[in-house]
C-alpha cells in the first residue's frame, strides 16, 4: 500500500511539472514559430529540412530552436545556399511566464524551453540578395488578396462595409480577393479591433494563416448623414509597400446605419443609438421598500392566472445593444453608450408590514434608458458593468372587499446591471446578471395610504434581480440592401 501511495505522489508531482513547465511553453507560442523569407529577386525555392516548401516570398513555419536555418536555391544558382537565422532570447515568454505560472519549478521550465528550443524567438532574415539570379515574375492574376476590417467602431458597420469592398474589388481589380466571411475572423482571431495586428510578428503568423500576398488596410468616416466614405490602400504583405491606394462611397437608408453614423459624426464613435437584441429574463426578483424607516422584503404571490404565472418565470422582456461576437485572441476593455427598453410585469405581497399582509399589488412597469456600459470583451465571454439612467411609467393597482385602488406615474430612476455575457452563436445570447433599479416611492405610498386609509411614510423603494437572460441577436439586413457604391 505505501508503494502504491508513494507511486501515486511521484505521478503527481511529474505531471505537476509537466502542467507547469508545459504552460509557459505554450503561451510562448509553442515549439513552431513563423519568420518572413524574401529575395531579390523574389522567385527562389525555399527548402527547409531537406523539403521543397515553396518560393520566395514566402512565410515560412519553422521549429523553435537556438540555432534555426534553410536553404533556397533556384533562378539560375549554381547551388543551393544556405540561410542561417538569428535568435533572440524570450525574457518575457519563457523566464517571466515559467516564473509567474510554475515559481516552484521556473528552473525546470526554464531548463525545458532551453533544450526544446521553446526559449529561443526566431528573427526574421533581411532580403536576401541573390546576384546573377534571374528573376520570376508573378501575374497579377494569380496574386491573393486578403480584406482587413473596415477600421470603424460598430462591428456591424465593419463586417457590411468588408462584404461591400470584396464585390468592388473582384470587379475593380485584377487580383483574387478572398471571401471576406472567411478571412473577417481570421483577422480578429489576431487583432482585437479591425485593420492588422500591431505587432509585426503577429501579423506574419496570421498572414502566413492566410496564404495572401496582398492586404487590404481601410478606414470608415461619415461624408453625411447618408454616406460612408472608405479610404485605404492594397499593401504587399512581404515588403509592406503600398500598391494602390482607393476611396469608396457608399449610400445606405438603413436606420441603424445612419443613426450610428449620425452620432459618430456629430458627438463620437461611442454612442449606439438603437439596440440589436431582444432578451427574455427569467428568475424571480426581490423587492424592498422602507415605510417610516423600516425596511420590508416583498415577495411574488401565486396566481391561478396563466398570465400571472408565465410572469413569475419571466421577470421582464427587454431590447439593448451587444457587439457581436469576436473570435479573438486578444482580449480588450470597451466602453460604449447604449440604449435599453423594458418592459415587466408582476404580483407583489409584503407579509411583513401587518396593515398590507393580505393585500396583494399588480405591478405593470415601462422603461426606457440609455446610458454606459463598461465590458471586457474576450473570446470567452463578456463581463460588463451597465449604469443606465431610465425614464419610466408605473401602473400599480390592488383591489380588496371595500376598496380598488389604480395608481400610474413617471419616473426617473438609475439601473445598475452587471453581468456576464456569452454568445452561443452568431445570434443567440445568454447572460447572467444582477439588477439593481430604484422607483419613485411616492406611487407606493399613494396606493398603500388609500389602501389602508392611512398615512404611512415611504422612503424608498429598489427592486434587486438576479437571475439568467437568453438573447437573439438580430442583424439589420443585407450588406447589398445596405450599402449601394456611389460612383
Amino acid at each position: 500500500m505505501a508503494k502504491n501511495s508513494k507511486a501515486l505522489l511521484i505521478l503527481l508531482l511529474f505531471l505537476s511539472v509537466l502542467i507547469n513547465t508545459g504552460c509557459a511553453t505554450i503561451g510562448a507560442d509553442g515549439d513552431e514559430q513563423v519568420v518572413l523569407v524574401n529575395s531579390e529577386p523574389q522567385g527562389a525555392r525555399v527548402l527547409y529540412r531537406g523539403q521543397d516548401v515553396g518560393s520566395t516570398p514566402m512565410f515560412l513555419q519553422m521549429e523553435a530552436e537556438a540555432k534555426p536555418s534553410f536553404d533556397i536555391q533556384g533562378l539560375g544558382l549554381s547551388e543551393k545556399k544556405t540561410v542561417n537565422l538569428e535568435t533572440k532570447y524570450r525574457w518575457k515568454r519563457s523566464f517571466l511566464y515559467n516564473f509567474v505560472w510554475a515559481i516552484s519549478y521556473a528552473p525546470i521550465g526554464w531548463l525545458v524551453d532551453y533544450f526544446t528550443g521553446g526559449a529561443w524567438e526566431i528573427q526574421s532574415p533581411d532580403v536576401i540578395q541573390l546576384p546573377g539570379a534571374k528573376p520570376a515574375t508573378v501575374p497579377k492574376s494569380q496574386q491573393t488578396l486578403a480584406i482587413s476590417p473596415p477600421r470603424i467602431r460598430s462591428f456591424e458597420i465593419s463586417s457590411q462595409l468588408g462584404r461591400a469592398l470584396e464585390e468592388d474589388l473582384r470587379r475593380n481589380t485584377p487580383y483574387q480577393v478572398y471571401d471576406y466571411r472567411y478571412s473577417e475572423p481570421r483577422f480578429y482571431s489576431y487583432e482585437r479591433m479591425q485593420g492588422l495586428p500591431k505587432d509585426p510578428q503577429t501579423q506574419e503568423l496570421l498572414f502566413s494563416e492566410l496564404e495572401n500576398d496582398l492586404v487590404v488596410v481601410s478606414k470608415v468616416k461619415a461624408v453625411s448623414d447618408k454616406t460612408i466614405q472608405v479610404s485605404g490602400s492594397i499593401k504587399d504583405v512581404y515588403t509592406g509597400k503600398v500598391i494602390s491606394k482607393f476611396k469608396r462611397n457608399y449610400a445606405t437608408d438603413n436606420l441603424a446605419v445612419n443613426s450610428h453614423i449620425y452620432l459618430a459624426k456629430n458627438l463620437g464613435d461611442y454612442f449606439y443609438f438603437l439596440p440589436n437584441t431582444f432578451f427574455v429574463n427569467l428568475g424571480r426578483p426581490t423587492q424592498s421598500i422602507t415605510i417610516d424607516d423600516q425596511e420590508y422584503n416583498g415577495s411574488l404571490t401565486r396566481s391561478d392566472s396563466a398570465f400571472d404565472q408565465v410572469g413569475q418565470v419571466i421577470e421582464r422582456i427587454s431590447l439593448s445593444r451587444v457587439i457581436p461576437i469576436q473570435n479573438t485572441r486578444i482580449s480588450h476593455w470597451d466602453f460604449s453608450f447604449i440604449p435599453d427598453f423594458n418592459v415587466s410585469r408582476d404580483t407583489i405581497q409584503y407579509e411583513g408590514f401587518t396593515p398590507i399582509e393580505d393585500q396583494s399589488f399588480k405591478r405593470l412597469v415601462v422603461s426606457v434608458g440609455y446610458g454606459g456600459r463598461v465590458a471586457y470583451v474576450a473570446n470567452w465571454g463578456m463581463p460588463y458593468l451597465d449604469l443606465v439612467p431610465h425614464l419610466g411609467w408605473t401602473q400599480i393597482s390592488s383591489s380588496g372587499g371595500d376598496f380598488d385602488v389604480n395608481v400610474t406615474d413617471d419616473f426617473i430612476a438609475m439601473s445598475i446591471e452587471l453581468g456576464y455575457i456569452y454568445h452561443l452563436n452568431r445570434h443567440w445570447i445568454v447572460k447572467a446578471f444582477s439588477r439593481s433599479t430604484g422607483e419613485n416611492p411616492e406611487i407606493w405610498q399613494k396606493v398603500i395610504n388609500e389602501t389602508n386609509d392611512s398615512e404611512f411614510l415611504i422612503d424608498s423603494n429598489n427592486k434587486l434581480f438576479a437571475g439568467i437572460s437568453f438573447g437573439y441577436r438580430f442583424d439589420f439586413g443585407d450588406w447589398q440592401e445596405t450599402f449601394r457604391p456611389i460612383r
